[in-house]
């Protein structure tokens, strides 16, 4: 017999924040995301409409709703600027961060509002953003290979050739992964277990190893979105390794023959024969 319990959540409600206005300052025109910092402020995310883009900003509010100031240079490409911004959230260091979905991009400001600095182009890459991700059901195929006696304590893979990621992949990559609530010592376990394979398989010392990954292994957030199992991956491009030269056997084997020296010909004794 399967007994299932369901869990439920009691909310209270307490009030309401915000007015709607068509103007700069107090009020909300299609608030969109909201933020609070440590001081207990209140970030509200204006997204507006298309009819009054140029009011896009961040409004900033307290409990108690007093109109604290706002930031943002209204729509548009420049520093400051948002077309379709949708998200934000504060860092640890009280940074806010917010997605702008037409400008491909994500743009920083300080607890203040002060614009620090903005990245991401239109595309597929890396360090390119193309809208919104969006989740689906879909059907993948995989193929295992077993390592008899193989310590693995982690995701491995292999991608193949040719699946361009980053200029350098002519051959493929190694990639190494880990996962945890922390993104930086995935970031270092990631790293050792890339350094644990150069050592067993390339045969380095650990010394090496280290190097090569500080010189070639690119790191890269593969998962942040299933909290807590965030997902660093370090990728090794195999085109870096020189192929293994071939055997003198083999090679002397591909050498082209040399061809065998014509016989004289012999129709200077036939002429002295017919003349005797």
């Amino acid at each position: 017999m399967v007994s299932t319990q369901t869990a439920t959540l009691a909310l209270d409600y307490v009030k309401t924040i915000g007015v709607t206005t068509n103007n700069m300052g107090r009020g909300f025109i299609n608030p969109y995301d909201v933020a609070l910092s440590k001081d207990g402020r209140i970030f509200v995310l204006n997204h507006c409409d298309s009819a009054r883009r140029a009011l896009i900003r961040v409004g900033i509010m307290n409990w108690d709703e007093d109109y604290l100031g706002e930031f943002g240079n209204g729509a548009g490409s420049g520093d400051g600027q948002f077309i379709l911004p949708v998200a934000m959230a504060f860092d640890s260091q009280e940074r806010l961060y917010i997605t702008d979905e037409q400008n491909h991009r994500i743009t920083l400001f300080d607890v203040a509002g002060n614009f620090l600095s903005k990245w991401g182009v239109l595309g597929s890459g890396d360090g390119e953003l193309n809208g919104t991700g969006i989740e689906t059901p879909m059907t993948v195929t995989l193929r295992f290979r077993l390592l008899k006696g193989a310590n693995i304590p982690e995701l491995r893979f292999t991608t193949p050739a040719g699946k361009k990621l980053t200029v350098t992949d002519t051959a493929g990559y190694f990639v190494t992964t880990a996962h945890g609530p922390d993104l930086f010592t995935n970031a270092q376990k990631a790293a050792r277990y890339m350094i644990d394979h150069l050592v067993d398989t390339y045969d380095m010392t650990r010394e090496q190893a280290y190097c090569l990954c500080g010189a070639a292994v690119d790191l890269k957030i593969s998962e942040i979105v299933d909290a807590p199992n965030f997902i660093v991956s370090a990728y090794l491009p195999l085109s870096i390794f020189v192929k293994p030269k071939a055997r003198a056997s083999r090679a002397a084997k591909r050498l082209p023959t040399k061809a065998k020296p014509k016989p004289k010909s012999n129709a200077r004794s036939k002429k002295m024969k017919a003349k005797r």
